[in-house]
């Protein structure tokens, strides 16, 4: 999550993405198509972290590998085999493809370290929101915390060199797919809840978030642009947009709370709910 999206992304982009509502695709089609160029260019950050290259996806999806990347694109345009839902990260099996969730047998073994440098209220904050996704949803994690076994995920603070890489983040997250699933928390994840919330949103609300990319879930994003280039809010139109999403859900805690789109709380909406249950019966 990037605490200025202005910094790191195109904003009318991403405005758009929260903005729209989505309808079915039978009206004149955009006329841009969502290219893989453009796609990388409104959306992806190329950044250098202690001579590796990493990419940050709209304000908060760290990925590894280019591969990784390129997996997101697709997932915005096409249908999966399994009829998931397209807000969820899709991925490709022997040409197929599939909901990116964890398999039946880590699902129920999700282990995770905490980091010592994190405080003691951040880490009660982070059991609150694993529990409350493991509260609708199909899976089970473990603090394997001070256990010499290697976790499925690590949650730890940013590093300096991924502070200055990655100024105005408040926090960066990770599929189940992913070759590092690192939930990282940047300094402007404990500044700015310091004294409240920030647009609405406390740091539980935060971790949700990060945590639903952590078990799936993409951001609750669609998009158009029409004719004449220019963004609308007026409903979608294309038919690669109306293959993201069977309908928008503007309290989800996919969303981002800047926007005056979402509706939500900071919590757990009952689409969020009813979908993670559907990925994880």
């Amino acid at each position: 999550m990037k605490k200025s999206l202005i910094a790191l992304l195109s904003l009318c982009a991403i405005a758009a993405l929260l903005a729209l509502s989505c309808t079915m695709p039978d009206q004149t089609p955009a006329a841009d198509a969502y290219t893989w160029d453009r796609f990388f260019a409104e959306s992806v950050q190329e950044v250098s972290i202690d001579g590796q290259t990493r990419y940050l996806i709209e304000g908060d999806i760290l990925a590894s590998e280019m591969a990784e990347v390129r997996q997101y694109y697709d997932s915005m345009l096409e249908e999966p085999e399994d009829g998931s839902r397209a807000t969820v990260n899709v991925i490709r099996k022997s040409g197929k493809r599939y909901a990116d969730t964890y398999n039946s047998t880590v699902r129920w073994n999700i282990t995770y370290k905490i980091s010592t440098a994190i405080n003691a209220t951040t880490r009660t904050n982070l059991e609150w929101a694993l529990a409350q996704w493991e509260g609708v949803a199909g899976v089970d994690f473990k603090n394997i915390t001070g256990s010499s076994a290697t976790p499925v995920f690590t949650i730890r603070n940013a590093t300096a060199s991924e502070e200055n890489a990655m100024p105005g983040v408040i926090a960066s997250a990770f599929f189940p797919s992913y070759s590092n699933k690192t939930l990282i928390l940047f300094n402007d994840f404990y500044e700015l809840f310091a004294s409240g919330t920030f647009y609405g949103w406390d740091q539980k609300a935060v971790l949700l978030h990060e945590l639903g990319h952590g078990v799936g879930l993409r951001h609750e994003f669609i998009w158009t642009k029409n004719s004449a280039g220019t963004w609308t809010q007026t409903g979608e139109t294309s038919a690669e947009a109306y293959l993201m999403s069977a309908a928008r859900d503007d309290y989800s805690i996919m969303f981002y709370p800047q926007y005056s789109a979402y509706k939500g709380n900071g919590r757990l909406s009952s689409e969020d709910s009813r979908w993670i249950a559907w990925l994880y019966p």
